[in-house]
Formats: structure tokens, sequence, C-alpha cells
């Protein structure tokens, strides 16, 4: 409403409460400065949570790698990349837990939920399934936001 002393004279008598923004200056006093204090930290979080799903899954997988491959072959992946997907996701995990490499792990890790879903869930007949592949399909988004944003203020990323 900048440059226009009618509408804020209007919007002030609906709401006496209204005060007119400076130029340049963005929020709502105390409770912006909490929104950019979350803001600063929710890149770490996303980043924890979505760690803190990998390397279990990887450690898992290593407990019975010929279990996992046989999996792998069932969506016609060769078994044989069941150790580099493990690895992979090992790797992922770090990344993401410690912010090293962040953007181009995130863009491979949306792929790799992508792929996943695609290969292993896409079942329309099984409404289990297809909820596993847009829980795949949203975590490829986490990733995908990681990968456009960075890491964040607390990550080795710099």
């Amino acid at each position: 409403m900048q440059g226009n002393p009618a509408a804020v004279s209007v919007l002030q008598q609906v709401n006496p409460g209204y005060h007119e923004r400076a130029p340049g200056k963005r929020g709502f006093g105390k409770r912006d400065h909490i929104m950019d204090q979350l803001t600063k930290y929710a890149p770490l979080i996303a980043r924890i949570f979505l760690g803190a799903m990998f390397i279990p899954a990887g450690l898992m997988k290593m407990g019975d790698v010929a279990g996992f491959a046989g999996y792998m072959s069932s969506g016609g992946v060769p078994g044989i990349l069941a150790w580099p997907a493990i690895l992979f996701e090992l790797a992922l995990g770090a990344s993401m837990l410690l912010g090293f490499k962040a953007r181009p792990m995130a863009l491979l890790g949306a792929g790799f939920c992508v792929l996943t879903a695609l290969l292993y869930h896409f079942v329309p007949a099984d409404q289990i399934q297809m909820t596993m592949a847009f829980k795949n399909f949203a975590i490829a988004g986490g990733f995908l936001m990681i990968f456009a944003h960075g890491a964040g203020a607390v990550a080795l990323d710099k």
C-alpha cells in the first residue's frame, strides 16, 4: 500500500492496529525474528530426517545382502548392484547428516527415490505400495529442495 495514503488510512480505520511497514522491511517484528531463526535451522533438520532414514536402511540391507539382491532382481535391477546401492544409501545419509556435498548428493538422492518408487512401489492395485511410492516422491521433493537451496547455514558445505 506504499505510496497510497488513502488506502493506508482506510486500513487503519478498519484495523486500528495496522501500521505500514517501511520499504524493504519484511515481517512482523518479534515473530519475524523467530521465523528467521527457524529458517536458519530448517535445512539442518530436513537433512537429519533424510540422513536418519538412509543410514539405518543401508545398514539393515548389509545384514542380508543376498535377500536385498533378490529383491532388487524382482524390480528388474541386477542383484550384483546390491552393494553399490547399499553403499550409496550410506553415503547419501552421511552426506545429508554432515551437509557435505549436499547439493549433488541430494540430486542423486531424488533420482534414487523416484526410480525406487517406479520400479518397486508403483502398483496402482495395491494401496500400501502406492502410499510407499508417494512417500518416495515426497522424499525426492525434500532432496530437490536441498539441491535447489543448498545445505543451509549449519553444514560442512559453505
